[in-house]
């Protein structure tokens, strides 16, 4: 069984770590239909986190730090022909997106890891461009009005 607490706890844990080092990045290009699927689900995510809106945008803008880094150092990876390193980027982008229910980042993400499985290399470059626009719809909408600032106070 899952306890939500201790989840919440490593989830918190493992987006402040140090990022891995920054790296090239591949054009973004947008997947097919990518519009049809939100960048997050925010009803979901507010259940998971008990209503408390501050807590998930707080946890949510760590993790898009993390996000940031983690496709930087796939990008980087790819160039280096490191295939393992992409597949475990990808793999690792995909759970915590899975938790924090940005559900259209953890399917790139899913599509990555798999195709850096396979070790195709030009399978993998514009499914890493696939996730950059993932990643950018995802902190459009961070920044957006949907969302409170850091610096705002949390909607009653």
């Amino acid at each position: 069984p899952i306890r939500r607490q201790k989840l919440l706890h490593t989830l918190q844990r493992l987006v402040v770590q140090s990022p891995p080092a920054l790296g090239s990045s591949h054009a973004a290009a947008p997947p097919p239909a990518a519009e049809s699927i939100p960048p997050l689900d925010l009803p979901r995510l507010l259940e998971e986190f008990n209503g408390n809106l501050s807590s998930a945008t707080g946890l949510l803008r760590k993790f898009s730090v993390h996000l940031e880094a983690m496709c930087s150092a796939m990008n980087e990876a790819l160039v280096q022909n490191n295939l393992e390193a992409v597949r475990s980027g990808a793999h690792k982008t995909k759970g915590a997106a899975s938790n924090y229910t940005a559900h259209a980042v953890a399917r790139v993400a899913s599509q990555l890891e798999q195709a850096a499985s396979r070790g195709n290399p030009a399978e993998c470059a514009p499914l890493l461009g696939q996730l950059d626009f993932e990643k950018q719809r995802l902190l459009d909408f961070l920044n957006g009005p949907a969302l409170p600032s850091p610096a705002s106070p949390p909607h009653s």
